[in-house]
């Protein structure tokens, strides 16, 4: 299944840099398998991606850069990581 994400992540930038939506959505996917299979560290990379074309596709109060933030808080704090508390 990580060899798959991995393979994932290289195609979106590749194949998917014209599509930013999409990407958005993907990297989206990425980051919360990664969640479910317990590698929040590797988590947290698509999913910060994900959020930064969010809020820049739709800004910082549409529902969808909400839904991005909720989930990249999720794997910052199942990775004991600080930053989940700002």
């Amino acid at each position: 299944a990580e060899a798959m994400l991995q393979s994932g992540l290289a195609r979106v930038d590749a194949e998917l840099a014209d599509r930013p939506e999409l990407q958005a959505r993907l990297l989206e996917r990425i980051g919360v398998s990664y969640t479910n299979l317990e590698r929040y560290a590797q988590s947290i990379e698509p999913l910060e991606r994900a959020l930064a074309l969010r809020r820049e596709l739709h800004g910082d109060d549409d529902p969808r850069t909400a839904e991005a933030r909720v989930w990249l808080g999720s794997a910052l704090r199942l990775a004991g990581d600080a930053r989940c508390t700002e």
